[in-house]
């Protein structure tokens, strides 16, 4: 399940990434092709930014259903490790602070 939203979150950010190359990089040929009277230029930098906003959606869903119930189930599973965890982390401090 991790791995599913890693993946996710790593095309999301491809598809950001190369949206925004993509406009940068190639100013002087969408310039060109602008003068041609179709607005081919542009579909490629267009589809990119379709497929990045439905991949940030689709996160954006798992963040706020999701992950809730995921971490509820970890924590549930996990009690006495967090708790250890949390004991550890709080005498670690008193021991920095002093």
């Amino acid at each position: 399940m991790f791995m599913r939203y890693a993946m996710l979150l790593t095309a999301s950010a491809g598809a950001v990434w190369a949206a925004v190359n993509l406009g940068t990089s190639n100013t002087s040929a969408v310039l060109v092709d602008a003068g041609q009277g179709g607005p081919s230029a542009n579909v490629s930098l267009w589809v990119v930014g379709g497929v990045a906003t439905v991949i940030t959606l689709s996160l954006g869903k798992f963040l706020i259903f999701g992950l809730p119930s995921m971490m509820g189930g970890w924590c549930r599973d996990n009690k006495s490790w967090a708790f250890t965890a949390g004991a550890g982390a709080l005498a670690y401090g008193a021991s920095y602070l002093m």
